[in-house]
């Protein structure tokens, strides 16, 4: 797979990043940018994010990908940074 940042927390402290696995599965996570500690966020199918980004107090992420198994209009999603 690859590693794709997208974005920096408001901090500096930490990078948005999404993970594409060997096995077509995705993983939007946090690094930490001093130890490269990795904290999963959500792992998702086959399909993965065009587009994420965190909110300017860092408190939300929100990304873009398929509602459904099968390709169609990209919805808009919103994670909380701590995962939940």
């Amino acid at each position: 797979g690859f590693v794709q940042p997208t974005a920096w927390t408001p901090d500096g402290r930490g990078i948005l990043t999404l993970f594409f696995r060997r096995d077509n599965t995705s993983q939007i996570a946090l690094v930490d940018a001093v130890s490269g500690q990795v904290k999963v966020l959500r792992s998702l199918e086959w399909v993965y994010p065009k587009k994420m980004d965190l909110s300017p107090d860092g408190r939300w992420i929100v990304y873009d990908t398929f509602p459904g198994a099968c390709p169609a209009p990209r919805d808009i999603y919103l994670l909380a940074a701590d995962g939940s």
